[in-house]
């Protein structure tokens, strides 16, 4: 991928954590500066997944607990009805 070079106005704070970064890791402010603000963008994304997730399993939740409501009034049936002529025995 192509470098292009940029200046930036940076907080103290934000040059202390440049400053103090893992030198081994990272060498080169640059090379740090890049992975942060990468790495931010996949936790956003990361972080959007994680919630369509949640919304998935409330969903799932809600209809389990719909399901579970008509089972105990007997309007539906985990196992489908035997064929005419059949019948279960109860024990």
């Amino acid at each position: 991928m192509a470098k292009t070079a940029r200046t930036y106005r940076l907080s103290d704070a934000a040059l202390e954590a440049v400053a103090q970064r893992d030198r081994a890791k990272y060498p080169a402010a640059n090379d740090f500066v890049e992975a942060r603000i990468l790495e931010a963008e996949k936790e956003k994304k990361e972080d959007e997944v994680l919630r369509k997730i949640s919304g998935i399993e409330k969903n799932l939740e809600r209809v389990l607990g719909f399901l579970a409501g008509k089972k105990e009034e007997g309007t539906i049936h985990r196992e489908p009805p035997l064929p005419d002529g059949f019948y279960e025995e109860k024990l």
